[in-house]
């Protein structure tokens, strides 16, 4: 069960003192009526096991089979805060029937009938009932007052369980003693659902509110020839109180009877030191106040708009108003926490000093509100979901409102440190992110962001922009041309801007646009050491590729060819890891300006099946390759880069470490760069070798499997993949002027310069196929082309 603290829980029940506890069944009352019964499984599971009925359909409680539990009257606190009842109930799958209710009621006065209310003309009064019934897709409320007069509601967001479903109801009071409650569901261990809220409830109306039954049970109401087996298990129940004079604490009981007898002061001493814990967002998650370690004073929350302090974080936040600025004193605030409004969340003495700790699970602070502000905090210990497309879910802050700033943040361990869905005109700014499990900042969907002024370190990916996908219950389908049509409705993102960053020490990539991502500036940042401090994680990749190799293949396709293609994708996206910056999967008109890309395992640049991109005035070096380009990029531009020291090639055109069953780049332009001390040779273009038939077939055989067994019976399929595979035509200069290359701008080694002008008569043949720069520079036309390159710094010196 959910386990989730309150302020003081004193619980007097059957003469025993309780706190935050199970609800064992044993000296619960028993009742049945037309020949149903209760039956125990231990003490902390019921079977009510429901006949069909003598006769129906009939409004009499005389023809109802029916079963509850009630238990033993339940003293609160004087001051009770708030109840929380919370358990598991379903009905047995076997010898279903159509029309049994299951039903928890809460009694205000000790209930006078075991079953209805009709009965002699009197009615219960004082009590909540909730039933979910199973001939309809709803489950409804039913409250009596005082007097006994009576308000009916209902929902359809719950139906019948048959599979354990976790229940809870919430009842509240406030200040002022006014009575709310809320109806909350949970399946497989998912989120809570509210199923229902009211603000105005008359349970208490005319009692003292100090004290409650629990009834628990149902009924039948029509005859049926089927028996049915209703559960219920694990029942707990918590109240919490605090006290105008005291902070709210969370007891634990055998420490409290160690303080019994002590001195008054010392049990507020002890109040003092445990923190209140409450709801987040309909799912009650712990919000706990501790004193740091780094802090000389305890914590606590101010809204410093309106001078007034709270218990909880949450609390605050849900109680401010627009504009509200929330302070935080010194110290660690365990929970996970949710902005709704336009706010400012920040550190009260700016030096990073509160600390968001989400303790392992969930996402530790959701923005939703339009314009929010969140500055000067540290985030940290989201949960971690590792499944694609849904890291999001253990991520440290989360951003879905528009117009949101984040700035002067520490963000570290988490799942994801930054993620926004759907954002528009977001602002991450001067902040540390590292040393989370996946990517320091994800845009999904993103338009008009910017990151700024921003460390990115040690985290499993940098900075990724990409498309928003939106998986239905946040669940992988099963069926693969589903998730395609998915995939193809997501949204890109666009125009987002990433500058002045250092981008140092993470895994798959420094930055990354992909998807369809356009309009995206990536300009002034460095980035170094992509792959080496942080390894390439490809363990979700493979468990996303081996949940769909258990379901349905495409349609046409065996499983022996759908493995064949995942085998080729890992082998590709493995040839593609540690990447400095990498443009992928159709993101086109985006730009890589001025960037120091440098000491990367993989390649510096990586243009991955793009188009009109620009990647220029930017300083590669002593990465594999400089600038790799694959995959049928076409129309990108690269231009005024300098290109030095690279452990293989400074510029290459299609891949010549993995051939890939793709078709070729072609009419990329590479010109004014200076590229120089590269390795294995300063360019390469392998894009205009022709394929024969054979390599055809063989290049399909190795991606799509078997069906390059149809390619000689099919000269129509043989004719496409011929197109598809044609050799490309890039260029090496941009008509005037060409690249300068440190292997040929000598007499000696081929360059003619007879003008004087820098510019070789000779052109230079590109190893690896047919191309050649018309327009070779020499080494001093080749500096001044490039002048406006960052240098590279002091401090990455080698």
């Amino acid at each position: 069960m959910l386990r989730s603290g309150a302020a003081l829980v004193l619980l007097m029940f059957t003469g025993l003192l309780l706190a935050l506890t199970p609800l064992g069944f044993f000296g619960w009352s028993q009742v049945g009526g037309n020949g149903s019964h209760v039956e125990l499984n231990g003490a902390r599971e019921a079977v009510f096991v429901i006949r069909r009925t003598n006769s129906g359909p009939k409004r009499d409680p005389d023809t109802h089979g029916y079963a509850y539990l009630l238990s033993p009257p339940i003293n609160l606190p004087a001051q009770w805060r708030s109840i929380q009842i919370r358990g598991v109930w379903w009905r047995e799958p076997a010898a279903r029937s159509n029309y049994p209710e299951l039903a928890l009621r809460v009694h205000a006065r000790y209930p006078l009938f075991a079953h209805g209310n009709e009965r002699y003309g009197r009615r219960d009064a004082n009590f909540l009932h909730i039933g979910i019934r199973s001939w309809r897709p709803s489950v409804y409320f039913l409250e009596e007052g005082a007097d006994g007069t009576s308000a009916r509601s209902s929902s359809r967001k719950a139906r019948f369980p048959d599979a354990p479903r976790a229940f809870m109801l919430v009842i509240t009071r406030d200040n002022d003693g006014r009575v709310g409650w809320s109806y909350f569901e949970s399946e497989r261990g998912r989120t809570w659902r509210e199923v229902f809220r009211n603000y105005h409830s008359r349970l208490f109306d005319g009692t003292d509110a100090r004290r409650i039954f629990i009834k628990l049970g149902g009924w039948n109401t029509w005859e049926y020839p089927v028996t049915n087996r209703l559960h219920v298990r694990d029942l707990e129940i918590e109240v919490s109180t605090w006290r105008d004079d005291d902070l709210p604490g969370n007891f634990d009981l055998n420490e409290l009877n160690a303080l019994k007898d002590r001195p008054q002061r010392t049990l507020q001493a002890y109040s003092r030191k445990k923190r209140r814990q409450h709801l987040e967002e309909g799912s009650p998650k712990t919000d706990r106040m501790e004193q740091a370690s780094h802090c000389d004073a305890p914590p606590y929350v101010l809204n410093a708009s309106e001078n007034r302090y709270y218990n909880g974080l949450q609390e605050a936040l849900d109680a401010a108003r627009p504009g509200a600025v929330i302070k935080l004193g010194c110290g660690v605030y365990h929970g996970h926490f949710h902005i709704r409004k336009q706010v400012t969340l920040e550190s009260a003495d700016g030096q990073r000093s509160a600390i968001l700790d989400g303790g392992g699970t969930g996402i530790v602070l959701r923005v939703d509100g339009k314009r929010a502000v969140v500055r000067k905090l540290e985030v940290r210990n989201s949960g971690i979901d590792d499944r694609i497309y849904l890291f999001w879910l253990g991520s440290g802050i989360l951003v879905t409102a528009p117009e949101v700033r984040l700035d002067s943040l520490l963000v570290r361990n988490n799942g994801n440190g930054i993620s926004a869905r759907g954002a528009i005109g977001l602002r991450i700014t001067n902040s540390e992110i590292r040393h989370n499990r996946f990517d320091g900042i994800s845009f999904e969907g993103v338009r008009k962001a910017l990151v700024r002024n921003v460390r990115v370190q040690n985290n499993g990916g940098g900075i990724l922009v990409t498309r928003l996908v939106t998986l239905p219950g946040n669940t992988w389908p099963r069926d693969l041309a589903k998730l395609s049509r998915i995939q193809n409705e997501s949204r890109p993102s666009s125009r987002v801007i990433i500058t002045h960053n250092r981008i140092t020490g993470n895994g798959s990539y420094g930055i990354a646009v992909s998807w369809y991502s356009h309009h995206c500036t990536i300009s002034h940042n460095t980035v170094d050491n992509t792959g080496l401090e942080v390894k390439p994680d490809f363990a979700p990749e493979k468990r996303f590729f081996e949940f769909y190799t258990r379901q349905t293949p495409w349609p046409g396709m065996s499983k022996a060819d759908y493995l064949t293609q995942i085998r080729q994708v890992l082998a590709e996206d493995e040839r593609d890891a540690a990447t400095g910056i990498l443009l992928s999967c159709e993101a086109h008109d985006n730009e890589v300006v001025k960037n120091i890309v440098v000491s990367n395992a993989g390649d510096g640049v990586t243009l991955f099946l793009v188009n009109n991109n620009r990647v220029k005035r930017n300083l590669i070096r002593t990465n594999r390759t400089g600038v790799l380009i694959v995959s049928g990029s076409r129309s990108n531009r690269v231009f005024g880069n300098r290109i030095q020291s690279n452990r293989d090639h400074g510029v290459a055109i299609g891949d010549y470490l993995l051939e890939r069953a793709e078709s070729r780049p072609t009419r990329n332009v590479i010109a004014r760069n200076d590229i120089q001390n590269n390795v294995r040779g300063d360019a390469l273009d392998v894009s205009t070798t022709v394929y024969s038939p054979r390599k055809i077939e063989d290049l399909v055989r190795k991606r799509f499997g078997s069906l390059a067994d149809k390619m000689s019976k099919y000269p129509t399929l043989q004719r496409s993949y011929q197109d598809y595979f044609k050799p490309g035509k890039n260029d090496w200069d941009d008509g005037r002027l060409g690249n300068h290359y440190g292997d040929f701008d000598e007499a000696a080694e081929g360059f003619r310069d007879e003008n004087g002008d820098g510019i070789s008569e000779v052109p230079h043949a590109i190893p690896g196929g047919s191309a050649v720069d018309a327009h070779p520079l020499n080494r001093a036309r080749g500096q001044e082309e490039t002048a406006s390159v960052p240098d590279l710094p002091a401090s990455l010196a080698r």
